[in-house]
């Protein structure tokens, strides 16, 4: 393996193998790229939510402290896997074979949120598109019987009156009007699938061409693309935000969104979901940070604690910013409307493209602050869905190096876009809001917690923890980070159970949350709830009945010690975990 100079693109080149895989040519890339990864359209539409009905700035402290002592240990321990060992989310775990399902599961679940994230960013980019012009959410469709609605660009010049008021809460206005009956025509329920919306499905196709053509050369692509796209969103974030919060009814909006509610810290049910919150915004377990990782320089292991903490700031700081700008927005639309912000907050995806069109509406300047609200959530939103594409790449990559006509790169992103705008197709549909909310609800809730468990179970409990450590620069009873021991041991596995056991226990089926869910619902969604586990637990009993031999201690103990592997850039077979600077990868008689 050879390394070029930092002036030029970092590749390394396999000339059996005909694979370039390249490199962060700066320190700081990987983290930039990290930050703004999993601040997707979940986080940007139930953040703000969870911040308002949960106690405020009492949540966010809750967050906080959950971030540190869950967040940063899973984020290290992803981030290590990927800098020691060099492969992607499925060869990474020949460090510990048994438990390479974990691998699979990430993948899988990538794809699938990949999927859903895609129809939502469609959505975005339409409204950027009609921020700029028509902005037909501020006027009322035309009249029709039984039908009352409230204009919104009527708000603009004079106060609301109470009437109108109670029309808003019930959703009779012209922004959720557009919404249900001109974008999407919602449908009556899940299986009454409807046709395909054209501008919608325009969008969609637009999503998938620029996500392929962002990774068309690998890691040397995606590095320059990323720039923009993960410092621009941020600096629009703040524009908004301080120009929102002159307004009149934006500071109001800050107070009511951080009043504090001191019960929330003795009240169970908080810490489960703010611990779910920081998985999220995070974007762990998902393979992606793994596979960042796997592109980091040898040097830079020495900084892995460092850039840990500094990518847990960044995408705490990139979920706060879109709070901020939302609450500023509904002090505003609430001071028009005579209502409290509380009032307003809508769940999820209503956050994004209902109320804030709506707040934006009554500002006087509604074109520029919803272009700029949504060039900001269109560009995050990007980030995000070419990080997922790079994850399923990097496997498809890594497995078919020794076929000929996958060798040039930009083979598999271009199929995969074309694979993943196909199956998306679905949630363009007059369905289209339910299977969004079905896939969110099903691959998020149980999938996510459970990796971690089994992140740390793999790693800290199976495999030989104290060579791996030590390989990290954590040395036990020789270096003083002894919050690294601690949480490892003890505070971050519990915790991600205990977020595991309350997900399992408390889990609401779409139904019962939202009307037009079939009886049938559940039977295609607890597989995709239970994916996880499958994965997990299936391979691993694959593995120990086909790969090992001898009696069952001896296939257990087997299958928890590094594999040999080979390297496509030696013809050697090398120790996996003894030489980590080499990547892995599947013997051919290793297929699943």
């Amino acid at each position: 393996m050879s390394h070029m100079s930092d002036s030029q693109d970092l590749s390394v080149t396999s000339k059996a193998a005909g694979v370039e895989r390249g490199q962060w040519r700066w320190m700081y890339e990987h983290v930039l790229v990290g930050s703004v990864f999993g601040v997707g359209f979940h986080n940007l539409g139930k953040f703000p939510e969870l911040t308002m009905k949960n106690g405020g700035s009492c949540f966010l402290l809750a967050y906080s402290i959950l971030a540190i002592i869950l967040g940063i240990p899973l984020l290290f321990l992803e981030m290590s896997l990927g800098q020691l060992q060099r492969g992607n989310c499925w060869t990474v775990w020949q460090i510990v074979p048994l438990f390479r399902g974990i691998g699979l599961a990430m993948v899988l679940l990538s794809a699938f949120l990949s999927l859903y994230h895609s129809a939502l960013l469609a959505t975005s980019i339409l409204y950027l598109f009609l921020s700029g012009s028509a902005q037909p959410w501020k006027s009322c469709p035309l009249p029709q019987a039984n039908m009352t609605c409230i204009s919104l660009d009527q708000l603009e010049m004079r106060q609301a009156t109470s009437n109108e008021s109670i029309a808003y809460l019930l959703g009779q206005h012209s922004s959720m009007h557009y919404w249900k009956q001109n974008l999407w025509d919602v449908s009556s329920g899940m299986g009454d699938v409807g046709s395909c919306r054209p501008s919608l499905v325009g969008c969609l196709f637009l999503i998938w061409v620029m996500s392929s053509f962002a990774i068309c050369k690998g890691i040397i692509s995606l590095r320059k693309v990323m720039y923009a796209l993960c410092i621009l969103p941020h600096v629009f974030f703040l524009i908004l935000f301080f120009c929102l919060a002159t307004k009149p009814g934006g500071l109001d909006g800050l107070d009511d969104y951080l009043k504090p509610s001191w019960n929330i810290f003795t009240n169970y049910d908080v810490w489960p979901v703010a611990g779910q919150e920081v998985l999220h915004s995070l974007g762990l377990c998902w393979g992606v940070h793994l596979t960042l990782a796997t592109y980091r320089k040898d040097n830079h292991r020495e900084n892995l604690r460092r850039d840990t903490v500094l990518v847990m700031l960044a995408n705490i700081f990139g979920s706060l910013c879109p709070g901020f700008v939302v609450a500023a927005s509904l002090g505003i639309l609430g001071k028009a409307l005579s209502l409290e912000v509380v009032e307003l907050i809508g769940s999820g995806s209503e956050v994004i493209f209902i109320s804030f069109p709506a707040a934006a509406s009554v500002t006087g300047t509604p074109r520029l602050y919803t272009v700029l609200f949504f060039l900001s959530t269109t560009m995050q939103g990007l980030a995000t869905q070419i990080c997922l594409l790079q994850t399923i790449s990097a496997v498809i990559w890594d497995k078919t190096n020794q076929l000929k006509w996958m060798k040039k790169t930009f083979v598999v992103p271009a199929a995969l876009a074309m694979l993943g705008f196909l199956l998306s197709l679905l949630l363009t549909t007059q369905a289209g809001i339910y299977w969004i909310t079905f896939l969110e609800t099903y691959t998020l809730v149980v999938s996510v917690p459970f990796l971690a468990v089994m992140m740390c179970v793999a790693i800290l409990v199976v495999g030989d923890f104290r060579s791996y450590l030590s390989k990290v620069g954590i040395k036990i009873n020789k270096d003083a980070l002894w919050f690294f021991i601690i949480c490892f041991f003890g505070l971050t596995l519990l915790i991600a159970v205990f977020i595991l056991l309350d997900a399992c226990v408390h889990f609401s089926l779409p139904s019962n949350n939202m009307p037009g869910f079939p009886p049938w619902e559940p039977v295609l969604g607890v597989p995709v709830l239970i994916l996880a586990p499958l994965c997990v637990l299936g391979y691993g009993a694959y593995h120990l009945a086909f790969k090992q031999e001898g009696h069952i201690m001896k296939r257990c103990r087997d299958a928890t010690r590094p594999r040999m592997c080979r390297s496509p850039y030696d013809t050697d077979m090398v120790d996996c975990n003894q030489n980590p600077i080499q990547e892995c990868f599947l013997q051919e008689d290793d297929a699943v």
